[in-house]
């Protein structure tokens, strides 16, 4: 693919998701048995795990999350459609924040680190469905650091946001009871050891799915539920005691 190419895809990519963060501010389709996943290493519906533990002695290797939706009822799209996600990342509690090793926004220690995908064709993750054919059109993901106000009584706290999202030149029927996969995070283990190394790799981290919204035409679907996955909760392989998991009531207080 040609520099031009690229060019045009991204901008493409980009104007389409001005479109669906417009069309996700108007009235949301209410289907009941829609629904949000997410997960760590598969899909949830293909064994997907809520918890990744790791022992941080390695700059080799990387992780994956995956996004995936049901939908209560079947949806057509007769021309183009598009999907937005947006996640947070941050340590579970009332005053917190983002470890070194998590710090992947423009300029953080581990910036870099962090890339998205819409492409399942080379990699499925059965038995859950493809429904992009590999035509998604997807823009770079945004990461930015978030400092909530230093209030009462829980103080200050950071996390990390991650935004992403692809438009789809592709008419399609998602069918209902079916578990699609929505998107793929990858993030890599560099900059974990050595004289450069990013501190905080074994700390207790929550990720959210904030917000999953499909849009094509008139119509919006915006998964209401926000599904969270862990990072070395149950107790770390590098750490000496076990850390809590992370309940979804101290995951809300991240955001409080």
């Amino acid at each position: 693919m040609g520099v031009v190419e690229t060019t045009r895809r991204s901008r493409a990519a980009s104007a389409a998701l001005l479109l669906l963060l417009s069309l996700a501010t108007s009235s949301p389709r209410a289907a009941r048995g829609d629904a949000a996943s997410l997960a760590w290493g598969a899909c949830a519906g293909g064994g997907g795990v809520s918890n990744q533990t790791f022992a941080c002695d390695t700059n080799i290797g990387d992780h994956v999350i995956i996004g995936s939706f049901v939908l209560g009822e079947s949806l057509p799209f007769t021309a183009h459609w598009g999907v937005e996600a947006r996640l947070t990342a941050g340590q579970p509690g009332t005053s917190s924040t983002v470890p070194e090793w998590w710090r992947l926004e423009p300029g953080g220690c581990r910036a870099g680190v962090l890339s998205t995908s819409f492409d399942f064709t080379s990699n499925p993750y059965v038995p859950c469905a493809d429904p992009y054919f590999g035509q998604a059109l997807a823009a770079p993901p945004q990461i930015t650091l978030i400092t909530t106000p230093d209030l009462p009584p829980h103080g200050s706290s950071t996390f990390e946001r991650i935004q992403l999202g692809a438009y789809v030149p592709l008419p399609v029927t998602l069918a209902a009871g079916t578990e699609y996969d929505a998107f793929r995070i990858r993030i890599t283990n560099a900059g974990t050891r050595g004289s450069t190394a990013c501190a905080g790799c074994c700390q207790e981290m929550a990720i959210v799915l904030d917000d999953l919204v499909i849009s094509g035409g008139t119509t919006v679907v915006h998964f209401v539920n926000q599904p969270v996955v862990s990072w070395q909760s149950f107790g770390s392989p590098c750490q000496a005691t076990p850390e809590r998991a992370a309940s979804w009531g101290r995951v809300r207080s991240l955001y409080r």
